[in-house]
């Protein structure tokens, strides 16, 4: 379902941007942050057709401003 990838995606995403991580040489706080691209499986999917979907997912999330998950379906 495409509402239960889309609340997983943003659980892991909202987990990384959440994180604190100190930059061991300096002390310094870095934030990081990810976008996902996700997509649903049809029994019709070759495997290069489920992979092109979620990449291009994963490209319109990067454009679209970053820091967040687009799921693709057929």
């Amino acid at each position: 379902n495409q509402d239960v990838i889309f609340s997983i995606s943003e659980k892991i995403r909202n987990i990384v941007e959440q994180t604190e991580i100190v930059y061991p040489q300096t002390g310094e706080l870095v934030s990081i942050t990810v976008s996902i691209g996700a997509t649903l499986w049809d029994p019709d999917d070759s495997i290069s057709s489920i992979i092109a979907r979620a990449d291009n997912a994963l490209y319109q999330a990067k454009q679209l401003g970053r820091n967040q998950s687009v799921i693709s379906i057929n």
